[in-house]
C-alpha cells in the first residue's frame, strides 16, 4: 500500500494551489531585427505576446531557429534562406485571400507583412533631374552614391541598366559604400547626395525634410518585403492581431509609418487616399507590374552571381 503524503505536506500543497493558479501563463515571444516593425504594430500585439530586437548571425550555415521564438520577423533575403519545409506554415489560415498576386509566392516560407520598392532618394540635388536607373550613373554622384550593402540588389540594378557586365563596374565606382544600416544617416547629415533605400525608411521623411526628393522610375524596382515566419510545430499565430493590420485605425497607422501590407489594390487605394508618397507605396498597375522580387538564387546561379561580382571590383 503507498504511503500517504504528511499532513504538513498536505496542507502546504493546499496553500500554495492558489498562488500557482494566479501565475501569468508564459508569454510567446516575437523576434523582429530592430527597426523592421514599426512601434504601431509592436504596441497592438495581444498580450500574450512578446516583442523583443533579434539581429540574425551572418553565417553560410543554415540558419537555426532561435530558442523560444514563436514567430520570428524578417526581410525576405534573411527569411528565405531558409528551407521551406523547416518553418511552420500559414495555409489554411485564411489570410492569403486579401494579398496582393506578388506576395503569395512568398507564402512558402512566411506570411508577407509589408512590402515596397527600392527608390532612389537624393539631398539637394535639384540639378540631377533623371527619373530612370541611369541616374545612379550621373557624374555628378561619383562617389557621392550609397548602394545597398547586398549584392545581388545591386546586381539588380544593374540589370536594369543594361549589360551587367558594363553596367555593373561603373556602378560600383560610382559608390561612397555600400550600407543599409547607416545610408539614412550619412544621407541626411550631407556625407552623401544619393542612396537606393527602401520605401519603408523614405517616404515618412519625405513628408517632413523638403531636401529630400525620391525617385521611382516607370521601369520598375525592387521589392523589399517583411516577412513573418513560423516556429516549427509551433503555437498558433495571433490570427486576430494579424487581421487587425488589414483594417482602421491600425492600417492607417501603418501606412503612415511607410510600412504597407501586401493588400489588394482595392483594399489600399482608400488607405492611401490623401497621404503623400503614396504612389511610391503602392506603384501603379504599370510599374507594380515590372517591379520584381529576388527570389533565391539556385546552387548554380549562386555561384555565377557570386564570379560576376568579383569580376566586378573597381
Amino acid at each position: 500500500m503507498p504511503s500517504l503524503l504528511p499532513r504538513w505536506r498536505v496542507l502546504l500543497l493546499a496553500a500554495l494551489a492558489p498562488l500557482a493558479a494566479c501565475r501569468p501563463p508564459q508569454r510567446q515571444r516575437l523576434l523582429a531585427p530592430p527597426g523592421l516593425l514599426p512601434s504601431a504594430l509592436l504596441r497592438s500585439l495581444p498580450g500574450g505576446w512578446l516583442a523583443a530586437d533579434w539581429t540574425p548571425p551572418v553565417t553560410n550555415a543554415a540558419p537555426v531557429w532561435p530558442a523560444g521564438a514563436g514567430l520570428l520577423a524578417l526581410p525576405d533575403g534573411w527569411a528565405t534562406a531558409w528551407e521551406p519545409t523547416r518553418v511552420g506554415g500559414w495555409s489554411g489560415l485564411g489570410l492569403e485571400v486579401d494579398l496582393l498576386p506578388q506576395a503569395l509566392p512568398l507564402l512558402r516560407w512566411g506570411l508577407p507583412l509589408a512590402f515596397g520598392p527600392w527608390l532612389i532618394v537624393l539631398r539637394n540635388r535639384p540639378d540631377l533631374t533623371g527619373q530612370d536607373w541611369s541616374l545612379l550613373l550621373d557624374p555628378g554622384l561619383r562617389g557621392r552614391l550609397l548602394l545597398p550593402a547586398a549584392p545581388r540588389l545591386v546586381l539588380d540594378l544593374a540589370e536594369r541598366l543594361g549589360d551587367p557586365a558594363r553596367t555593373l563596374p561603373l556602378l560600383r565606382r560610382q559608390a561612397l559604400g555600400f550600407s543599409d544600416r547607416d545610408a539614412l544617416t550619412l544621407l541626411l547629415q550631407g556625407e552623401a547626395d544619393g542612396a537606393v533605400l527602401p520605401s519603408q525608411a523614405v517616404v515618412p521623411l519625405l513628408r517632413r525634410d523638403p531636401r529630400l526628393r525620391a525617385v521611382l522610375p516607370s521601369s520598375g524596382s525592387p521589392l523589399w518585403w517583411a516577412l513573418l515566419l513560423r516556429a516549427p510545430q509551433g503555437p498558433p499565430p495571433p490570427l486576430d492581431w494579424l487581421r487587425q493590420q488589414r483594417r482602421p485605425p491600425l492600417l492607417a497607422q501603418l501606412l503612415r509609418a511607410g510600412f504597407t501590407p501586401p493588400l489588394r489594390r482595392d483594399l489600399l487605394t482608400p488607405a492611401l487616399a490623401g497621404l503623400p508618397g503614396a504612389g511610391l507605396q503602392l506603384p501603379s498597375e504599370a510599374i507594380l507590374g515590372r517591379c520584381t522580387t529576388l527570389m533565391p538564387l539556385a546552387p548554380a546561379q549562386r555561384a555565377a552571381a557570386e564570379a560576376q561580382w568579383r569580376a566586378s571590383a573597381p
